[in-house]
């Protein structure tokens, strides 16, 4: 009998700026939960600050310098994270404090805070 391989949990959180932000504590947080987090952000150094952090407390994290306003950036980093199938969590947080209508879908939501955080850069 062929003896199960168990992959890492992986987690992918983009829109990590800010060591106290929120996709900083998002990606601190599945760390801390066993998951490896492959933070992205525009930032290359505040991305490092950020997994320099979640280096010390143990964790196992992957800084990728992306922009989420860019599709074929997104689908390249996913395709990176998705290793043989272990993603499990993707947390968008690039919406710079979008405003939206309260009767919008989950789908719509995610389309209008990327399409309006695409528009600010």
């Amino acid at each position: 009998m062929a003896a199960d391989i168990k992959r890492q949990r992986s987690a992918i959180v983009i829109g990590v700026g800010a060591e106290q932000g929120l996709g900083a504590g998002l990606a601190e947080r599945f760390s801390r939960e066993g998951f490896r987090v492959f933070i992205a952000g525009q930032s290359l150094d505040g991305l490092v600050r950020v997994a320099q952090n979640i280096v010390e407390a143990g964790g196992d994290v992957v800084p990728i310098v992306t922009d989420a306003t860019i599709e074929r950036e997104l689908v390249s980093l996913f395709d990176y994270a998705d290793d043989g199938g272990s993603l499990e969590v993707i947390a968008f947080d690039a919406g710079e404090g979008v405003r939206y209508a309260s009767n919008l879908s989950p789908v719509q939501l995610f389309e209008h805070a990327w399409r309006c955080s695409a528009r600010r850069r």
